[in-house]
């Protein structure tokens, strides 16, 4: 038959045909034998003639397709028995990309449940001074893949040290980068090698895309065609399938070089050729930008960007510096467009898959040379059952889209305008345990020579299929189910009360983000634009709150088009029904006992239950805390932005580093890192020449430039001055200290850093008086405080009282919390034996999220912590006189700083000086509490501290003080909380493992080590 006639109708209504078979002949016809199109068209007809004679509808057409589509699964070839253990058993294989998200999850199956495999090499890459055995120790063995499940952490490393072995080197360079002597005993020991890496960014530069994902896995294919098995497993995208060619259902075929290009033209499609133009263009693309007339350009718009900034007669090697880096900006974004271009000539809607094509064609290439085969996984998500329910990582697949709606984003483009299209588009979501364990079962077919040359690792026709708007009731259901209920916030009322919904593009682009994105960049262009030197100092305070509004709207904006641009293509343009038969097929020939260990079989997942119970708590618990911390960056950003001038001097790269981390994800936006380069960090003003210990400050990471020595040899002094206040410019002449004085009384009176050179600048005593008048009102936006004037006001500081009325006191108070704890509170506390009670020189490290904590570390202690000193936020404790005389005298607590400037130099020092006078003293180094109880971060001054003091470490864990005092409340609701006490950490052992560090890299060092310390208790 010729699937492409059409169904006809003739002038009586009454005849409809197929084909130029009547509906009537086909009834008494073998259905199996027509296409999905001609079966689609033969339901259609006889739906319309059923409803003519009054029967009612048909039923639904899409349903029997996919009962057609699961039929195929009969066979009794599909049936023969397949165990993954006997396939593994006395096996060696080789895993590219282990240390990533998928990577991992493959690793737990296979170490879990496949005790007799002989070995598993893995390829890994030293990256930034890290080997391959230490990427490997943090980001396989302490991620919570291994350590979250009790019991699991000692069974992997003494699994590890037996079964697995670390191979440096890199997939992208020739022979993989591996030494001869190992290169040589890989290719007789290894049977398979499975190729999980790549760069999953959407839009990266083209260079870096088809690097990490098309050369790459030419050199792998290479590798593993001199191997003596010649077996190969190459991990794709279901992404790459062609929806001109398949509009309606992908199958699990490779893809084709006979393509549909974005005009319509038939093309042949040469990989080779192909690879070898995309490399032209980008060498072509970076001779441009090096050639002696743009670096001229580039010199020009540095001096230029530099004069904005204040630095008119910066030294040469800076200008060259910022010029690099316009050039560096501006490559990457023709690299991008470029990658963009191409990817679009052939109908592929980004960079990724452009590559990911590509990589299957060189597959496709080479599959006579090697035994091939591929595994195409959809949009990889939260686990469903390994290594925990509940498990997810990175930002991908739909944690963007639902945290926009989060926010309070509410029209989603993802209608058609398109009546001949899925009215909705259609979101492919597969576990990401699913997604390992089909993996491994196409590896073990590959191994038993019975395999399929496509496996493609999807949900398939599930009904009802997953949409966006489907997937947003399930969040709307889920976040009004989280909510209180005792009263409504207005930003819970606003989730409550207004659901996100589905839109066609057209109104997304006239009615949601990208109008929103247009009015701002309006508002901020003018007010940029505005010149503020006569305007009154009460009003251009309020231009900068504008600004300062306008800013961080700007950037929210941005980010959310950033991200839709991303989604667009997969959300709106739509893509067909990945069939994925062939890894059920696969699946259902285990023993019994094997099929939940590997399970795939995506019609037994309650995708409703999956998606409200499992992958909605990944999101809150993963993956929302890292976005938030993100978006906080954005708005440190954005206020960093409104307030800098063209005469400020920015010499401070935390923010650049803030940066940096908003953008590290699967989606592109790190190049408009230089665009923000004026919000690259704090003002710092220096008048004095710091501490050599000072710039431990500095705990964020600097841009890559920073370890190049003509960059330190400009930034030196700037990078080493104390990051306190708000400053305005650095001076160093000899002939102005005289005027030291009274910038010390300005400071002093006003809370902010004056240089004398501003006392010579601005000569009169009126223009004085008038920048005064500015850092009030910026002194009482950063406060919350209104100062009428700036005058001697004396900060609040509590008094020392005398020890016969501070002791009795103190001793009741300590009674009175020990019973609390005792008689009120139901207090597990495990680890007891691990109290360090003849060594006072002791640092207690604690996680922090309520105030409860203080008490209960005291509690757990016992006498060991009856005279222990506690670190505590000054502008929480000691804001108030009668606050700093309680706290200061009756519970031993001792004020700090929050935020890392001078005055938080000069709280670290108050904690020296108490623990050189005998300690112990507890520091919750994260800073504030954790509102959900999880632990976060530690700060860089833990690290200081305990490398300063030589002290030992003594990690505690508390759990569940969240919800018995939960942040912002102030009676209990509950009464069970937990505390487990680790083992202490010496300070010989610390001191060993942070030789030849710089002071920053040690303090850093250091910190993340007793995070992971307190993270990883087992008691």
């Amino acid at each position: 038959m010729n699937k492409n006639h059409k169904t006809q109708l003739d002038s009586t209504g009454n005849g409809d045909t197929v084909n130029s078979y009547t509906v009537d002949d086909l009834d008494n016809k073998n259905l199996k034998d027509l296409s999905l199109d001609e079966l689609r068209d033969y339901l259609a007809a006889r739906e319309r003639r059923e409803i003519g004679n009054g029967a009612g509808r048909f039923p639904d057409a899409n349903a029997i397709v996919k009962a057609r589509h699961l039929s195929r699964w009969n066979t009794d070839k599909d049936m023969e028995p397949m165990s993954v253990c006997e396939t593994l058993r006395d096996r060696t294989i080789m895993i590219v990309g282990g240390t990533g998200f998928l990577g991992r999850i493959m690793l737990y199956m296979v170490l879990k449940h496949v005790p007799d495999i002989k070995r598993i090499y893995l390829l890994v890459r030293p990256t930034h001074g890290s080997s391959g055995e230490a990427r490997v120790q943090r980001e396989i063995l302490k991620s919570p893949v291994f350590t979250e499940t009790a019991g699991d952490a000692q069974y992997f490393i003494d699994v590890f040290d037996s079964k697995v072995k670390v191979v440096e080197g890199d997939a992208s360079r020739e022979n993989l980068g591996i030494d001869s002597d190992t290169l040589k005993l890989l290719r007789e020991e290894v049977e398979v090698v499975l190729n999980t890496a790549g760069n999953v960014e959407f839009n990266p530069p083209l260079d870096m895309s088809i690097n990490a994902n098309t050369l790459a896995t030419r050199e792998v294919l290479k590798f593993a065609e001199t191997t003596r098995f010649k077996r190969y497993v190459h991990v794709s995208t279901c992404y790459v399938a062609d929806r001109v060619k398949h509009p309606d259902i992908a199958p699990e075929e490779i893809v084709s070089e006979e393509l549909i290009t974005a005009r319509g033209n038939h093309i042949r499609l040469d990989v080779e050729h192909e690879i070898e133009g995309a490399l032209e263009s980008v060498a072509e693309i970076k001779r441009y930008f090096e050639s002696s007339q743009k670096t001229k350009e580039f010199m020009s718009q540095a001096e230029t960007e530099l004069e904005r900034m204040g630095r008119a007669d910066a030294p040469r090697r800076l200008v060259e510096k910022t010029a690099r880096s316009l050039r560096t900006m501006a490559m990457r974004e023709e690299l991008i467009r470029e990658g963009r271009d191409r990817a679009q000539r052939i109908n592929r809607p980004n960079v990724y898959t452009y590559t990911k094509t590509l990589a299957e064609l060189l597959v496709k290439s080479h599959s006579e040379r090697v035994n091939c085969t591929i595994v195409r996984p959809s949009i990889v998500e939260t686990s469903l059952r390994t290594p925990f329910p509940g498990w997810n990582e990175g930002i991908q697949g739909s944690a963007p889209l639902v945290y926009l709606v989060h926010r309070g984003h509410r029209m989603i483009p993802s209608l058609s305008q398109n009546p001949n299209q899925h009215p909705d588009a259609i979101l492919d979501i597969i576990p990401v345990d699913e997604v390992a364990a089909g993996t491994v079962l196409a590896m073990c077919a590959l191994l038993n020579n019975e395999h399929e040359l496509v496996y493609q690792l999807s949900a398939g026709p599930i009904d009802p299929p997953i949409t966006p708007a489907r997937l947003l009731n399930v969040y709307q259901t889920y976040s009004r189910r989280m909510e209180d209920g005792d009263h409504v916030r207005p930003s819970a009322w606003w989730t409550r009360t207004l659901q996100a919904y589905p839109v066609t593009r057209k109104t997304w682009e006239r009615f949601s983000s990208p109008r929103m994105f247009a009015l701002l960049s309006r508002a901020r262009s003018r007010l940029e634009r505005m010149n503020t030197d006569r305007v009154p100092p009460v009003g251009e305070g309020m231009i900068q709150r504008v600004r300062l509004s306008v800013e961080k709207f700007y950037q929210i904006s941005l980010t959310k088009n950033k991200i839709f641009q991303e989604f667009l293509p997969f959300m709106n343009e739509g893509y067909p029904v990945f069939q994925n038969h062939n890894t059920v097929n696969l699946w259902r020939r285990l023993p019994e006992e094997e099929k939940q260990h590997f399970h795939f079989n995506p019609y037994d997942v309650d995708y409703l239950r999956y998606l409200n119970d499992l992958h909605m708590d990944a999101l809150f618990r993963w993956i929302f805390p890292v976005l938030e911390k993100r978006f906080r960056a954005i708005d440190k950003i954005a206020e960093a932005q409104s307030q800098s001038k063209g005469n400020d001097r920015i010499n401070d790269m935390q923010l650049s580093s803030a940066l940096r981390a908003v953008f590290d994800s699967d989606l592109e936006f790190r190049d408009r890192m230089y665009i923000l380069r004026r919000a690259a960090g704090r003002r710092i003003a220096s008048r004095r020449r710091p501490t050599p210990d000072a710039n431990f400050q500095l705990d964020q990471e600097f841009t890559p430039s920073a370890d190049e020595p003509e960059y330190w040899a400009t930034f030196e002094s700037e990078l080493s001055s104390l990051a306190g206040g708000r400053s305005i410019i650095n001076f160093q002449e000899e002939s102005v200290r005289d005027l030291q004085k009274f910038c010390d009384h300005i400071e002093f009176i006003t809370g902010v850093p004056v240089t004398p050179e501003l006392l010579i600048e601005k000569k009169s005593p009126a223009r004085l008086r008038r920048y005064l008048e500015k850092w009030r009102i910026e002194l009482n936006r950063m406060h919350g405080k209104s100062r009428s004037r700036l005058s001697m006001r004396l900060p609040e500081e509590g008094v020392n009282l005398p020890e016969w009325m501070s002791r009795p006191t103190s001793e009741f108070l300590y009674r009175l919390q020990m019973w609390f704890y005792r008689s009120v509170l139901n207090v597990q506390i495990r680890g007891k034996d691990n109290i360090p009670l003849n060594n006072n020189n002791v640092i207690v490290v604690a996680n922090h999220s309520s105030h409860l904590d203080y008490g209960l570390v005291w509690f757990s202690l016992g006498d060991y912590a009856r005279d222990m000193g506690i670190l505590a936020a000054r502008d929480y404790f000691f804001d108030r006189f009668t606050k700093s005389t309680f706290f200061s005298n009756f519970l031993n607590l001792i004020p700090i700083e929050r935020t890392e400037n001078r005055s938080y130099a000069k709280s670290l020092q108050h904690a020296l000086d108490f623990l050189n006078q005998g300690g112990p003293l507890l520091i919750f180094p994260e800073g504030t509490r954790s509102p959900d109880g999880e632990l976060r971060p530690f700060r860089h001054g833990l690290g200081y501290l305990v490398w300063k003091t030589g002290a030992d470490v003594l990690p505690m864990r508390l759990y569940d003080t969240h919800k018995t005092l939960p942040k912002g409340k102030t009676i209990i609701r509950g009464t069970g909380v937990r505390v487990d006490i680790g083992k202490v950490i010496s300070f010989e052992q610390i001191e060993k493992e942070n030789q030849g560090l710089s002071p920053t890299r040690t303090y850093a060092n250091i910190s993340r080590q007793l995070y992971e310390a307190v993270r990883d208790i087992r008691v």
